[in-house]
């Protein structure tokens, strides 16, 4: 409940607020029939080019491990791997030995 001097500046807020959420999912495709998931992941694919690359993934990978110092063992690990094929289903995940030569 608002108070009724309030009134006026709470619907303004209430407006205001509501043009900006319009605005900023103006130019998401909004077709009913697509998923909210699959509308996601065609604006991040679009918005990468198409997607990302298996080189790209893999030095992503090899980057997060030896920043964070990670054993190599890390990449065999299937909460990891589920980890990238949830992000990047179309892509693979190195093993250790070529993490190891990389």
């Amino acid at each position: 409940m608002v108070h009724p001097s309030l009134l006026p500046k709470f619907e303004q807020h209430k407006t205001a607020s509501r043009q900006k959420r319009s605005a900023s999912t103006a130019d998401l495709p909004q077709s009913p029939s697509v998923p909210k998931k699959a509308r996601l992941q065609t604006t991040l694919d679009t918005k990468h080019g198409g997607g990302v690359t298996q080189t790209a993934v893999e030095d992503l990978i090899i980057k997060y491990i030896v920043n964070e110092m990670l054993p190599l063992r890390t990449v065999e690990k299937p909460s990891f791997i589920e980890l990238v094929f949830g992000l990047v289903p179309s892509r693979s995940v190195l093993c250790r030995k070529t993490v190891s030569t990389d």
